[in-house]
């Protein structure tokens, strides 16, 4: 590693920041996407992330009709059960990555 880091013109480091939030609704405006969470790079959940959370809106907001408020709550719940979850399993993958390093 050491060699292939000389070997580098330019090497830089990037620090790995993971975001969450305990809400998501403000009133009637819903958060979504990376405005929510913030995950690491090598859950590739990000795109999906923001494509499940559309799909949940879209589906929440088709059912309940009129009652706007209830779909968002809705949307809510489950966008905060999904980027958690979703962050726990960066962290894991990350500590996973860092052991496995730390053992070569």
């Amino acid at each position: 590693m050491a060699a292939l880091v000389s070997e580098t013109p330019d090497p830089f480091l990037r620090t790995i920041l993971d975001v969450t939030v305990p809400k998501t609704l403000f009133g009637r405006v819903l958060l979504t996407g990376d405005a929510v969470f913030v995950v690491r790079p090598h859950t590739a959940g990000g795109t999906a992330k923001a494509a499940y959370e559309a799909s949940v809106l879209a589906r929440a907001l088709k059912s309940a009709r009129a009652n706007v408020d209830v779909a968002l709550q809705s949307t809510e719940r489950l966008q905060l059960d999904y980027g958690n979850a979703l962050y726990q399993y960066g962290l894991a993958l990350g500590n996973r990555l860092s052991r496995e390093r730390n053992t070569d």
